[in-house]
């Protein structure tokens, strides 16, 4: 066709213009279509979310981003140099949503230069990247007004939270002000009680930092800080001793509205080892009476067990390595979390540890909705199986019986009820009985004050009331107003005895504490408003070991998510106080994507193994039992050369067994092993190397196939 063309008089000009043309159109189609790409990912990690999108349209100030970032780090670090490309390619597009009120500049601090005094004085981290000891950064500063926050370096450890972190500084930048959280927790989350009570600085924990991204935490002392602090969500973590005016504090607050999150534990594993230090802490949960007004129950001494999600562990001891699951340890993944709740929809991963079980009772006057469950492979297991030096790991497994159904693990309350308090605020006899009858209990508060310990004519500190209960003295309250606590009170909210220039007259600071007391507001019989409150089954799993580890880069701690446990407290805690934007972002994806697959076909080999070692192992104690028999027969000394003879070889014939069934032991475990990483190595070969030979051999064929179709077509006559 073109040679016609070209044969033609004018040919030549006509295909220079239709090249010109093309080349233009090419060039402005392109233009109108920047950004446009194809996120091919699992999570979209590399696509603007919905919730971002949201964030940066209902900015009402105008928003100032500056990337400052060296070339220098690129060049003598390749992977930084195109991490630094997807950074600039979604702050690009973040600019671009933004309509106008988000703008976008990149500057490159060059050593000695204005740029990088500008960064240093914003507080971006400087890295040394060869012998002279000339820094590089690779960090963003976000403006908006006099407000002004930054992400000192893009760590590459947490790339698959980039949309989040960039999306989250936006929000704060932008947010008018954080919704209140108040924290009741008998659990050290604000930082270890010991340091709190020498009056030094206490790091609080993982998911305490991450709540103060979204929300204004307060530490609360006593239930009654409710009406002082006035929370947009109330959080009570292992909460006991509750005394009748604490049940009531709670149940006022939820009559009107209130929002909560409660973590309940039957058995809190961490406690439970501190039993026999000098500042224990409370084992169980107890919040019972406002439970059963619920019309819900938490398993009493029973915690979930499920061999689907179950962790592995070893079983064994110092000398010998037993790979085993630990059926109360959970990995609880994907199907076990509501998809139709904003809470849990984006949760991939939660790492739960002896978590109790919730049920709905008959006649509950809540709506009652699951949010995590077990899987149907799952029973429930008596905690007196835990408690101990060292659980009996193979004896819970080798006496499981799935249940065939799914045990609610965390679930949400809300609805409509009355009051547990029909006769208005608790009286003062009633308090008494709840305070005798707190005293009575097996379980009493660990860390209550001693009398022995308390300072004489100071006000009497109530058992086991949140932080203020584990130290013997008020002084412990102190560490809460230090400037190097997450969230200080704002004044007005520190106790009398806990101030360091605290009046040293006890009738003064009673009467002090007495005025400053918060007026609760009138009684009310039922709900106002429909309350809502989400229940975990769990306290352990807000630790940090369960969820996060904690690196060291240049004098700064980087922490890197490996389960979603915090991402679903936030998102809980978020919801409730009434937003969900970052909700489904902050759970694209964690650092750890494990081989679901392989972990499946684990445990079926696991299954298919243990039963014959089981088997094995009973023979082998039995062998050992009988040689053991005939050695002291035989050191009791039977002198008769008949006997002896026989004894003799019924030994060797019970030595030679015990041999040949530790072989046999030995050769299980080996097929265990070995059938577990061929299954390994067969997955990774499909994943990583059978698709780019299939690819590699298609391609080799079609070029087959396109070399004889043009010999045939040679071969053809010309017509």
């Amino acid at each position: 066709m073109f040679r016609r063309i070209m044969d033609q008089k004018g040919g030549w000009l006509a295909l220079s213009l239709l090249a010109v043309a093309l080349f233009v159109l090419v060039n402005v189609a392109a233009s109108r279509f920047v950004g446009l790409r194809a996120d091919l990912t699992e999570d979209r990690l590399y696509s603007l979310s919905e919730g971002t999108r949201n964030i940066v349209r209902k900015l009402e100030k105008p928003v100032e981003l500056t990337l400052y970032y060296s070339d220098a780090l690129g060049t003598n670090a390749p992977v930084y140099g195109n991490y630094a490309l997807r950074v600039k390619d979604m702050l690009r597009v973040i600019e671009t949503t933004g309509g106008g009120k988000v703008t976008l500049a990149v500057k490159d601090p060059k050593p000695f230069s204005e740029v990088e005094d500008k960064a240093v004085a914003l507080g971006m981290q400087g890295v040394p990247v060869d012998e002279t000891g000339a820094k590089v950064y690779f960090g963003l500063a976000a403006k908006s007004g006099e407000k002004e926050i930054v992400i000192p370096f893009f760590q590459l450890e947490r790339e698959r939270f980039l949309e989040y972190d960039i999306a989250s500084l936006i929000f704060n930048l932008g947010s008018k002000g954080k919704p209140v959280l108040g924290v009741y927790s008998t659990r050290p989350m604000f930082g270890d009680f010991q340091m709190q009570m020498r009056g030094l600085p206490a790091t609080p924990w993982a998911v305490i930092q991450q709540l103060q991204n979204y929300v204004d935490v307060k530490q609360m002392f006593d239930l009654e800080d409710i009406w002082k602090i006035k929370p947009d969500v109330l959080m009570i973590a292992q909460p006991g001793g509750l005394e009748a005016q604490d049940y009531y504090d709670i149940d006022q607050y939820l009559l009107r509205g209130g929002k909560a999150i409660v973590f309940l534990d039957p058995f809190n594993e961490t406690a439970a080892g501190r039993r026999n230090s000098q500042f224990p802490e409370r084992v169980t949960s107890d919040m019972q009476r406002l439970l059963d007004h619920w019309g819900v129950e938490m398993v009493k001494d029973r915690v979930a067990g499920d061999r689907r999600y179950a962790r592995m562990v070893n079983a064994g001891d110092d000398k010998r390595v037993v790979p085993a699951p630990f059926l109360t340890w959970m990995s609880v993944r994907g199907e076990s979390f509501s998809q139709s709740d904003v809470v849990t929809s984006q949760i991939s991963l939660l790492n739960l540890q002896s978590a109790g079980i919730l049920q709905q009772k008959e006649g509950s006057p809540l709506k009652f909705e699951p949010l995590v469950t077990s899987s149907p492979d799952s029973q429930e297991i008596d905690v007196k199986l835990l408690d101990g030096e060292k659980p009996n790991i193979l004896g819970m497994l080798d006496g499981f019986q799935p249940s065939g159904k799914r045990l609610v693990l965390a679930a949400r309350l809300s609805g409509r009820t009355k009051s547990m308090f029909p006769d208005g605020p608790p009286k003062e006899e009633e308090k008494k009985d709840e305070g005798a009858k707190k005293d009575e209990k097996p379980d009493a508060p660990a860390g209550k004050a001693k009398p022995e310990t308390k300072p004489e004519n100071k006000p009497e500190v109530k058992a086991d009331k949140a932080v203020r209960a584990k130290s013997p003295a008020d002084v412990a309250q102190a560490p809460a107003e230090k400037p190097d606590q997450p969230q200080p009170p704002d004044e007005g909210g520190k106790s009398p005895a806990a101030q360091p220039d605290a009046p040293t007259d006890a009738p003064a600071a009673a009467e002090k504490k007495e005025e400053e007391k918060p007026v609760a507001p009138p009684h009310i019989a039922e709900s106002t408003a429909p309350m809502n409150v989400i229940l975990v089954a769990d306290t352990d799993f807000l630790e940090d070991r369960f969820w996060v580890q904690t690196r060291e880069f240049f004098g700064q701690r980087v922490q890197v998510p490996f389960a979603n446990n915090a991402d679903f407290v936030v998102n809980a805690v978020e919801n409730l106080a009434g937003g969900d934007d970052l909700t489904g972002l902050r759970s694209r994806g964690t650092a750890q994507r494990p081989f679901t697959k392989i972990a499946e076909l684990k445990l079926n080999a696991d299954q298919h193994f243990r039963a014959e070692e089981q088997r094995l192992r009973k023979k082998l104690e039995e062998a050992e039992k009988n040689l053991a028999e005939l050695d002291k027969k035989k050191a009791d000394g039977a002198s008769d050369a008949t006997v002896d003879k026989a004894v003799q070889a019924t030994a060797a014939k019970f030595t030679e067994e015990v041999v040949s069934t530790r072989k046999a032991l030995r050769q299980v475990q080996l097929a265990l092993r070995e059938d577990i990483e061929s299954l390994e190595t067969w997955l990774r070969f499909v994943n990583i190397a059978l698709i780019p030979i299939l690819v590699g051999v298609l391609a080799v064929a079609l070029g087959i196939w396109r070399v004889r179709r043009r010999k045939k077509r040679a071969d053809l006559p010309a017509s």
